[in-house]
């Protein structure tokens, strides 16, 4: 007789207990937790750096905190918009203080640039991608916006 093991129970029981976490008003204790870093960036859900004349740079100072339990490692991040990047053109931008780690509670800067090169609305999430002790993760807040008007 083929004996069936526990473990697709078990993972459709552990899958149940996700799905009704996240549905219900209260929040459900599991029995295990995992410590993970968390990294948040100031400023919210979106940053405007408002209307900036073509060829023109404005910058701007964010803050990086590792909410988490554990050490945020191999932290690295670029921009795919020419509009917005790095201050001085590489992670952390000029005079930004993060490095490839980060522990928990503690924070550090990055510094980004708004620089358009022809009129347009440009949008783009600030993407730092990180290891956080589990797994390899990517932010996407705060979400950039700002708008080049004609000189």
């Amino acid at each position: 007789m083929r004996q069936v093991g526990r473990c697709p129970q078990i993972l459709s029981f552990l899958a149940l207990l996700f799905f009704l976490a996240r549905c219900g008003g209260d929040p459900v204790s599991l029995p295990f937790s995992f410590d993970l870093a968390v990294l948040t960036l100031s400023e919210g859900l979106n940053y405007e750096f408002g209307y900036v004349p073509v060829g023109q740079v404005v910058e701007h100072t964010f803050v990086v905190t590792n909410v988490g339990k554990v050490l945020a490692s191999d932290l690295r991040s670029e921009f795919h918009i020419t509009a917005f990047q790095y201050w001085g053109g590489s992670y952390p931008g000029f005079g930004g203080t993060c490095a490839t780690e980060l522990y928990p509670d503690e924070s550090c800067t990055i510094v980004v640039a708004f620089s358009p090169i022809h009129t347009s609305l440009y949008t783009a999430p600030i993407q730092i991608v990180y290891y956080n002790g589990v797994q390899e993760v990517i932010t996407s807040r705060p979400v950039l916006h700002g708008t080049a008007i004609g000189p």
